[in-house]
């Protein structure tokens, strides 16, 4: 979130490198090298306006980490000032996961500790080594 990114915090940092988009190829480098399948991030920020780009993180994240193969759920956990809006993202590589539910997460009556059931990330079926074997479920006798 850029309030969080500012000169005050990161003393050290030129305007340069706390600038979005310097921060997002970061961002992106270090997640694709983690070699991770599933990601968690908070603190991300997206707008509630679709046409405020350059204020929606989430959006930037979303589209670079798509082509790198992996699909995106997000929680918005609070609206800041200007229609900005913070929330916490799960990243899974689609060629492993899928969603098994629905990919929105929103506070039941503002309270963080009451959300609603979001889905699980269950292994494709493709990546489950239990795919390529039959179980008795799956044989018919001829």
């Amino acid at each position: 979130a850029d309030d969080l990114a500012g000169q005050k915090r990161y003393r050290l940092s030129t305007q340069q490198e706390l600038a979005w988009d310097a921060r997002l190829d970061g961002i992106v480098a270090d997640l694709c090298e983690s070699g991770a399948d599933i990601i968690c991030l908070q603190e991300v920020q997206s707008t509630l306006n679709p046409l405020d780009a350059p204020s929606n993180h989430l959006a930037d994240i979303e589209r670079r980490m798509h082509r790198k193969g992996f699909d995106l759920a997000y929680g918005r956990k609070a609206v800041r000032a200007f229609g900005k809006a913070i929330g916490n993202a799960v990243l899974w590589r689609r060629a492993l996961f899928e969603l098994d539910g629905h990919p929105l997460v929103e506070p039941v009556s503002g309270n963080p500790t009451s959300l609603p059931p979001a889905g699980t990330c269950i292994p494709t079926a493709a990546a489950s080594p239990a795919a390529s074997s039959p179980t008795p479920t799956d044989t018919h006798a001829g």
